[in-house]
């Protein structure tokens, strides 16, 4: 978790290069994970950040009631106090109780760190320029200045690693259905896994008003992840 924590820092470096970035890490103590109380620790504290980013997950399955409505609690503190926190949606797809796991048993979920209506749960997308043949479309083969690349905003697509993925098949040429996963290829190439972006509604929290009527929110009664989706692949 402390290199995730710091590899999260270094592109949010890359990206932002003038920004004061700090890692805030504590040991887990008993059940309570140590980023939640790193996080206390710094909504409480006398000049507070801005933002705050935490990119750790587990299903609400998992956290239950209680500690999603710790959750709930300490992102709406956060918020009273104008912090903006962002929490990853998750990389397991509809499966976030089943991260690492060799087999997906505990069922659809989304995470208890990110489902609750005072943060921004941000989900990742992948760039479609390969798999439709126009990397010439969108890319330059030297940079430009400032070191940039591209020529123009580049088309987005729902990331998914798995071997269930239509894009994904045709890009590697295979008949796409489900058979796909039991073919060698996909095992050597780590495509049987649940990794992908994560989406859904929580279990927990109901749907906040600022979701309420928002183009490509689905119109249901519960808090939809992700809330904003950026590109966050492997660049499969």
């Amino acid at each position: 978790m402390k290199k995730e924590a710091a590899l999260n820092a270094e592109w949010a470096g890359v990206a932002a290069p003038n920004a004061n970035i700090q890692i805030a890490s504590c040991q887990d103590a008993g059940v309570t994970l140590g980023g939640l109380i790193a996080a206390n620790n710094l909504i409480a504290s006398a000049d507070p950040p801005k933002i705050m980013s935490l990119s750790y997950g587990v299903g609400e399955s998992q956290t239950g009631a209680t500690a999603n409505a710790v959750f709930v609690s300490a992102w709406q503190t956060a918020a009273a106090k104008g912090i903006s926190v962002l929490v990853a949606a998750g990389d397991e797809g509809a499966t976030s109780c089943d991260a690492g796991a060799n087999d997906a048993t505990q069922g659809i979920s989304v995470s208890g760190f990110a489902s609750t209506p005072y943060n921004v749960a941000v989900g990742g997308t992948d760039f479609r320029d390969t798999v439709n043949g126009s990397n010439a479309t969108y890319w330059n083969r030297s940079n430009g200045a400032g070191r940039s690349t591209a020529k123009s905003h580049v088309p987005e697509i729902p990331w998914n690693n798995s071997c269930v993925s239509s894009i994904l098949c045709t890009l590697k040429g295979c008949v796409y259905g489900i058979s796909y996963c039991n073919t060698a290829v996909a095992y050597i190439n780590n495509f049987v896994s649940s990794s992908a972006a994560r989406d859904g509604a929580s279990s927990y929290s109901s749907k906040p008003s600022w979701q309420a009527g928002v183009l490509g929110i689905v119109n249901d009664s519960r808090r939809d992840l992700p809330g904003v989706a950026l590109f966050a692949a492997n660049g499969l």
